[in-house]
């Protein structure tokens, strides 16, 4: 995530959120669906659509933010909204484009497609194969184990699923705001 002054609590709990709401989709079918005697796939079905869709929804989100931006402040202040300064962004009120710009990236459909569709592969994989009794029983681990390792790969996946939906820094961007 990025800190930056001026930033709100609000702006922080949406990194947050960019970073857990993934993680806790395939945590959470990997954890809750161990009973044996569903279907194998259920977990990676639904990883794939809870993760496709988080992704969808956060390219609606800024579409939607974008467009009511361009109808509020007019397209003159779209034009100038490229030369802003990091510093120069009010963060008092989180969907603005502004701040959608400065979390979100902008995307072309297709960009924004592929995202979401590696998004949804991450989340299914993760969620099928880091199933502790599952990992446990492929690795030969005890349960702790199995646990301890399954949840640093979870905390791992997260950090790809934030690089896949936020906006990086401009450092590691390679672009300047300046």
């Amino acid at each position: 995530g990025r800190i930056l002054p001026g930033m709100t609590l609000k702006v922080y709990l949406f990194q947050a959120l960019l970073w857990f709401c993934p993680v806790c989709f395939s945590a959470l079918l990997a954890f809750n669906l161990e009973a044996p005697n569903l279907w194998p796939y259920l977990r990676l079905l639904l990883g794939a659509a809870l993760n496709f869709s988080f992704g969808l929804s956060l390219e609606l989100l800024h579409c939607v933010v974008a467009q009511r931006g361009k109808t509020e402040e007019g397209v003159a202040r779209g034009r100038m909204a490229w030369c802003l300064d990091d510093e120069d962004v009010d963060f008092r009120r989180l969907f603005t484009p502004q701040v959608m710009d400065l979390l979100l990236p902008r995307r072309r459909f297709l960009l924004a497609l592929c995202s979401c569709l590696l998004s949804a592969a991450l989340g299914a994989v993760t969620a099928q194969v880091l199933a502790p009794q599952q990992l446990a029983n492929d690795l030969q681990l005890d349960q702790t184990s199995a646990y301890v390792v399954s949840g640093w790969v979870f905390l791992t996946a997260g950090m790809a699923h934030f690089g896949l939906h936020a906006q990086p820094a401009p450092e590691v961007n390679g672009t300047s705001s300046t």
